[in-house]
């Protein structure tokens, strides 16, 4: 392991590796992957490690799905073992589709 790996937290590392996958506009929210020929971020990243979350919505979610998003992972904050998840991926689906049907994971 590296100093850098050492120094850094797993929620570190995961907000790292989000902002390598992704483009964000100046609020934090999502826009395109980050590759040479970027396509559209996905609506939510849901990123999990032992020490908890991060979470970030693409910038095109409603308002009403953002604030039901964020309440759905306030309720969540708690989780640490992603095992404990699926639960809680169920209501992000269910929440994201009043938008538009969830079609990956």
């Amino acid at each position: 392991m590296t100093r850098f790996e050492q120094s850094v937290s797993a929620l570190g590392m995961m907000t790292l590796q989000a902002k390598a996958l992704f483009t964000f506009d100046e609020k934090g929210n999502l826009l395109t992957t980050n590759e040479r020929e970027p396509v559209r971020a996905p609506r939510l990243f849901l990123g999990l490690t032992g020490e908890g979350f991060i979470a970030h919505h693409r910038d095109d979610v409603p308002k009403p799905i953002v604030r039901k998003l964020e309440r759905i992972l306030d309720r969540a904050a708690t989780i640490t073992d992603p095992r404990q998840m699926p639960a809680i991926l169920d209501k992000l689906c269910e929440a994201l589709a009043a938008q538009a049907p969830v079609t990956e994971v």
